[in-house]
């Protein structure tokens, strides 16, 4: 099992405003944040929104609205990296990683450890609900 400090090469795939082309780069799991050195980026962990294993079906929308029925056929089962996180100036990215050697699923649940540990020292709440699932809408107390 992969601990802080750990490292992913992975190829950044767009989402975020300042860098709007692909590039290889390194995901650095740091003790106070995700490093991305080719970027530049120290991104603080109580600053992630959101670390998520999503499928490229999930990341290209937009296909089938670009290329009708011929973008439905293609393969989209290819796992990639979302990291949302909020910046210093209150904008949100949404940014997605190609991580190379099949080590998506690690590198997630090490970053999401990193955050939940990070959330939880700062005293930060997280949403509860079903296992999996998002929370629920909350019944007003009268």
């Amino acid at each position: 099992m992969a601990v802080a400090g750990a490292s992913y090469k992975a190829e950044y795939l767009g989402g975020h405003s300042l860098f709007p082309k692909k590039m290889k780069c390194t995901l650095v799991v740091a003790p106070n944040g995700l490093s991305i050195p080719e970027m530049g980026l120290m991104i603080p962990y109580e600053r992630v929104n959101k670390v998520q294993v999503v499928t490229e079906k999930e990341v290209s929308a937009l296909r089938f609205a670009l290329l009708g029925v011929i973008g439905l056929l293609w393969k989209k089962k290819k796992k990639m990296l979302l990291v949302s996180y909020t910046d210093e100036t209150g904008i949100t990215h949404d940014m997605v990683f190609d991580v190379k050697k099949k080590k998506v699923d690690e590198a997630a649940m090490l970053i999401y450890q990193q955050v939940a540990a990070a959330k939880k020292a700062a005293g930060v709440q997280q949403p509860t609900g079903p296992v999996g699932q998002p929370p629920g809408p909350t019944t007003p107390q009268m």
